[in-house]
C-alpha cells in the first residue's frame, strides 16, 4: 500500500550510542509475542487467514529475530559478504519490508534504524547507476520523503542517477550474452534485462515522478518496463522466464524452466509500479493485464503445502518449500485483493495456504526457514536457510495481509 502515516522525529544521537546487542536485547523485551505463530504441523489445517494482530506478531517475530543481526549476518553458509554490502539489493529488500512493519507497529525503533542508516548512507544509491538492483534502495529514499522528510536532498541522489540514465538512454539489446565486465555485470543489465529488475528498479522510477510531479521518470519506466515483459513473458504458460538464457532451457523433469524466485520478483514488481500509477492512466491496463494472467497461472501451480516448486512447472515433483518465492507471490495475491484486481472468491483460499507455510517456515526464536540462497535458478534449500532479501519480502506479504484483515475487522 501507498506510504501514508506519518512518524515522529527519530533521535539518532541516541540510536548510535546503542550496540547491535543492545538492539537484540531490546526487541526481545518490547514486542511480546502474544499471538501464537503456526507451526509446521498445523500449518495447512487453517482454512481462514489469522487476525491483523496476529500477522503483525509474526512480522514482528521474523524482523525481531533478523534486525539485530543485520550487520553481521553470522548464520548465512555462502554470499556473506555480498550480502552485508550497503545499498545492495538484498539489504534494500529487507530495508523496504521494514518500512511496512513500520508503518504498521507500535514499535518506533524500526523507524529508528530505517532513519538512522538512510542518513548513514546519505540518500545515495548502490555504486552502479545503470543497474536495477542499486536503484531497489531508492524505494525506500522515497517512502522516507512521502512519509518523514519531505526534503529535497532526500531525494536528489536518486533524480541525478536517474537523469544521468536518460540522459543517455541505454538502448542494448536484453539478451544475455558472454560479455559480463570487471564487476559480473553484463552489457544488457545497462536495461532491465532480467525478470528480478522488474522488482528492483521500476517502482523507485514511478515513485520518483508521483514524489517531485515530474513525469519522465514514470515515462522512462513505462518504456522499459514494457520491452522487458513483452521480451520475458511467455504468453503460452503466463510466467516469466528469468532471463533470455533459460528460454530454451528445461528443468530436470523435461519441463519449461520458469523460476519460481524470478517470476516472483516479477509478479510483486507489477504491484509495486501500480501503487504509482494512477488508475486513470489508460496505461495501467496493460500491467493489470499481465499481473491477473500471472495470478491465475500461479493459483493453479500451487502446491499442496501452500508453496511453489522452484521450477514452477515441476509443482509436486519438488516437494520442499521455498519461502522467497512464496513471499513475493503471498504479497502480489494480497496486493491484488486490497486494489479490487483478485476476487476473493477466486483467490482467498491461495493466499491462506501460502501465508500458512510461510509462517510454518518461522522457527521458534524468529528465523525465517526455507529460502533459496542466492542464485539464478532452482537449487538446494533446507529449513535452516534463510537470507535477508525474504525477510524483506515476507514482510511485504505481512502487510498487505494486515490491512486485508484490518479491513475486514478481522
Amino acid at each position: 500500500m501507498k506510504p501514508t502515516l506519518a512518524h515522529s522525529k527519530c533521535n539518532l544521537n541516541k540510536l548510535t550510542r546503542w550496540t547491535v546487542q543492545y538492539l537484540a536485547l531490546f526487541f526481545l523485551c518490547s514486542c511480546s509475542n502474544q499471538w501464537a505463530v503456526d507451526t509446521p504441523s498445523t500449518a495447512n489445517q487453517q482454512a481462514t487467514l489469522p487476525s491483523h494482530q496476529q500477522v503483525l506478531a509474526s512480522m514482528h517475530k521474523v524482523a525481531n529475530w533478523q534486525l539485530p543481526k543485520i550487520n553481521k549476518l553470522s548464520y548465512l553458509p555462502e554470499k556473506r559478504g555480498e550480502s552485508l554490502q550497503e545499498k545492495r539489493w538484498m539489504q534494500s529488500a529487507f530495508y523496504l519490508g521494514l518500512t511496512e512493519i513500520a508503518e504498521r507497529s507500535n514499535n518506533d525503533l524500526y523507524l529508528e534504524w530505517i532513519s538512522y542508516k538512510n542518513k548513514k548512507w546519505q540518500w545515495q544509491l548502490g555504486p552502479h547507476a545503470y543497474f536495477a538492483d542499486d536503484q531497489l534502495v531508492a524505494q525506500t529514499y522515497i517512502w522516507y520523503y512521502l512519509t518523514q522528510q519531505p526534503e529535497q536532498k532526500v531525494l536528489a541522489p536518486t533524480r541525478a542517477a536517474f537523469d544521468q540514465v536518460i540522459s543517455n538512454n541505454p538502448n542494448h539489446s536484453l539478451t544475455f550474452n558472454d560479455d559480463s565486465d570487471s564487476n559480473g555485470l553484463f552489457a544488457c543489465q545497462a536495461r532491465w534485462c532480467w525478470a528480478n529488475a522488474l522488482f528492483m528498479a521500476p517502482a523507485s522510477w514511478f515513485g520518483l515522478s508521483a514524489a517531485t510531479g515530474d513525469p519522465k521518470y514514470a515515462q522512462y519506466a513505462h518504456k522499459e518496463v514494457k520491452a522487458t515483459l513483452d521480451y520475458l513473458y511467455d504468453p503460452e504458460h503466463d510466467l516469466l522466464y528469468r532471463d533470455s538464457r533459460f528460454k530454451n532451457q528445461k528443468d530436470e523433469f523435461g519441463n519449461p524452466l520458469f523460476w519460481a524466485r524470478g517470476t516472483g520478483w516479477g509478479f510483486a514488481g507489477l504491484a509495486r509500479m501500480m501503487e504509482f500509477i494512477p488508475t486513470e492512466d489508460p496505461r495501467r491496463a496493460y500491467y493489470e493485464n499481465r499481473f491477473k494472467k500471472i495470478a491465475a497461472k500461479l493459483k493453479s501451480l500451487q502446491k499442496q503445502d501452500g508453496s511453489w516448486a522452484m521450477s514452477l512447472l515441476a509443482k509436486e515433483n519438488m516437494p520442499q518449500p521455498e519461502t522467497s518465492s512464496t513471499a513475493l507471490f503471498s504479497y502480489g495475491f494480497a496486493w491484488g485483493l486490497n486494489n479490487g484486481l483478485l476476487n476473493a472468491e477466486e483467490y482467498q483460499a491461495t493466499l491462506n495456504k501460502s501465508w500458512a507455510l510461510l509462517n510454518s517456515a518461522i522457527h521458534p526464536n524468529g528465523k525465517l526457514g526455507w529460502v533459496q540462497q542466492v542464485g539464478v535458478a532452482p537449487s538446494e534449500v533446507t529449513y535452516d536457510d534463510s537470507q535477508i532479501y525474504a525477510v524483506g519480502a515476507f514482510l511485504l506479504a505481512g502487510s498487505e495481509i494486515y490491512d486485508y484483515q484490518k479491513r475486514l475487522n478481522i
